[in-house]
């Protein structure tokens, strides 16, 4: 109970833990911010042993986008192909996917904080630079668009 030895913190976060998927001894795991590890021949529920906190580190502080060109528009019809690190653009901010199976959840827009989901899926990595952007944006089914608008069909 009165333990002072300081908490410590593992910087190389493991994929977060995911129910349904198959875990084996020595695999390490994701979940609520801590790690995980299976100790037993086939985890799923049980038999994950705290290894401690994982915290990623600091979040990049970008004034632009890393690669000085913004990516396609984020786009919830095809939320399915988004992989981890894959970057996207939404509302003039590039974000990087972090967890590719909620990447790939249409409900989980990117810069939506109110979604934890979404927070952990996204991580900001800053505004897009217009001058680079020559592209339109992606069409989306249920958009208005104005005559003469251009737009790019995927």
């Amino acid at each position: 109970v009165g333990d002072s030895s300081p908490t410590q913190y593992f910087s190389n976060c493991p994929d977060p833990w995911f129910p349904g998927e198959k875990y084996k001894n020595g695999d390490l795991a994701l979940y609520e911010g801590n790690i995980y590890e299976c100790r037993k021949k086939d985890c799923k529920e049980k038999g994950w042993t705290f290894v401690g906190p994982c915290d990623p580190g600091p979040i990049p502080n970008h004034t632009q986008a890393p690669s000085g060109e913004c990516p396609n528009r984020w786009n919830p019809n095809i939320a399915f192909w988004y992989d981890k690190m894959d970057e996207i653009t939404l509302d003039d901010i590039v974000y990087l996917c972090r967890e590719k199976k909620k990447c790939q959840d249409e409900s989980n827009e990117p810069g939506d904080g109110s979604n934890p989901d979404s927070v952990s899926a996204w991580l900001p990595l800053g505004p897009c630079p217009h001058e680079v952007n020559n592209c339109p944006d992606a069409w989306m089914q249920g958009e208005t668009y104005e005559e003469g608008e251009a737009i790019e069909r995927m």
